[in-house]
């Protein structure tokens, strides 16, 4: 129990910490426009109207989804 605890509070302060250095960045450039309501997610924090263009939490939930279907 207290490795989970450890684990999730690891995890949560690397997002924070990503999330402050990659904060307005472009990360990686999709290949698709996303979906209406994903270009949110998908184009968080970033200037202009280009949806192609990705953020750092984009990607980063994305990792984590296989993780969390092994699981």
């Amino acid at each position: 129990m207290k490795s989970m605890f450890a684990t999730g509070f690891a995890f949560t302060a690397l997002l924070s910490m990503f999330n402050n250095i990659f904060d307005g960045k472009v990360v990686a450039r999709l290949p698709f426009v996303p979906l209406s309501f994903i270009q949110g997610l998908s184009h968080r924090s970033l200037a202009g109207s280009d949806f192609t263009e990705c953020s750092f939490i984009f990607l980063y939930i994305h990792q984590l989804e296989p993780q969390i279907k092994i699981q």
